[in-house]
């Protein structure tokens, strides 16, 4: 289709002189004008797709041909070829007011319903005092804007700038064949300052605000023993089982009889290790809860104290430290509770 519109650009462009000028009566008509260099050059150029190099010839020749308006065709299509939709247009919709051929003003129409049919239709707004605005890095002109944009499938930068003010941006994917609204506003910066707070006032007589009741301070070190007196108590459990795991086994081969071995000789042993050490982990817990839980009760009924420091503790309190020891011996195990304050 490109190849055979560029034929009816080309060989109705040769004849535009002619058709541009009137014919006097009597006289025989003048053969047609040759076509400008720069013309021929451009058709050339369209002819053999280079879109941009022939829309820079077309437009300079616009300028001195002698039938300026007979250019908005071949215009519009090296237009539509750079995807500048709304330019293309705006070209065709020119060649329809004032160019002078027939079968090109229903090709224009024709390219006009096309564009609208594959491009995005885009309402630009930019709110407030008129403002530059530029769209993939090419100024289109002040805001606001009458007529709507046309463009191609895909992602596209619409900018906004007014003089000391900083640039409005907004990209957006647009897809052919939808129509989509787009603001260039500037974020609102909130200039309301923040209130307040009333001053507390005093009415000379009144009874002065009641003082603030200390609370009282739960001490998190008692529950902190509790729970590792819990955790030698599970241990404990534990050992227990495995140790009456070990006795089992010889019981049984003790009531059933049998031949005593290694294997049963390891299993006694281990389970005398295993109750050893539940013994040891049971009466640890057991003294680590019972601490514990005195901790607890003496942090809850202390005496509490109001904010402020009023000794040299309040100052700079002494951090305390309580540390378990536990450890296997030769025959048994060991066990102990160190405590820094």
């Amino acid at each position: 289709m490109r190849a055979g519109l560029l034929g009816v650009v080309a060989i109705i462009t040769l004849g535009l002189p002619a058709l541009a000028a009137p014919k006097k009566a009597g006289k025989k008509p003048s053969a047609p004008a040759a076509v400008s260099p720069q013309v021929e050059k451009a058709l050339k150029l369209l002819d053999d797709g280079d879109d941009s190099g022939a829309l820079a010839n077309l437009l300079e020749a616009q300028k001195t041909d002698p039938a300026p308006d007979e250019l908005w065709f071949p215009i519009g299509v090296a237009q539509r070829g750079l995807f500048r939709y709304s330019d293309a247009v705006k070209s065709f919709e020119a060649y329809v007011a004032k160019g002078k051929v027939a079968e090109k003003k229903a090709a224009a129409k024709k390219q006009i319903a096309e564009i609208k049919d594959v491009a995005a239709i885009v309402t630009l707004t930019v709110p407030g005092a008129p403002a530059e605005v530029s769209i993939d890095g090419d100024p289109v002109g002040r805001s606001p804007f009458k007529a709507p944009f046309l463009f191609a499938t895909g992602k596209h930068t619409f900018t906004a700038k007014r003089e000391g003010e900083p640039p409005i941006e907004k990209t957006e994917d647009l897809l052919g064949g939808a129509s989509v609204s787009i603001v260039l506003k500037a974020p609102e910066v909130s200039t309301k300052p923040e209130p307040l707070a009333p001053p507390t006032a005093f009415v000379e007589g009144d009874p002065p605000p009641a003082e603030e009741k200390p609370q009282r301070k739960l001490s998190l070190l008692g529950p902190a023993v509790a729970a590792a007196g819990l955790v030698f108590v599970g241990g404990s459990i534990a050992l227990s089982v495995m140790a009456a795991s070990r006795s089992s086994d010889v019981g049984r081969l003790v009531a059933e009889g049998g031949t005593w071995d290694a294997y049963y000789d390891r299993r006694q042993a281990e389970g005398e290790r295993f109750e050893a050490w539940s013994i040891v982990a049971g009466v640890i817990g057991a003294l680590a809860l019972g601490t514990g839980a005195i901790m607890t009760v003496i942090s809850l009924f202390a005496s509490p104290s109001n904010d402020g420091p009023k000794t040299i503790d309040d100052i700079a309190p002494v951090r305390e430290e309580t540390t378990f020891i536990f450890g296997p011996l030769r025959d048994g195990a060991f066990a102990g509770v160190l405590r820094r304050w």
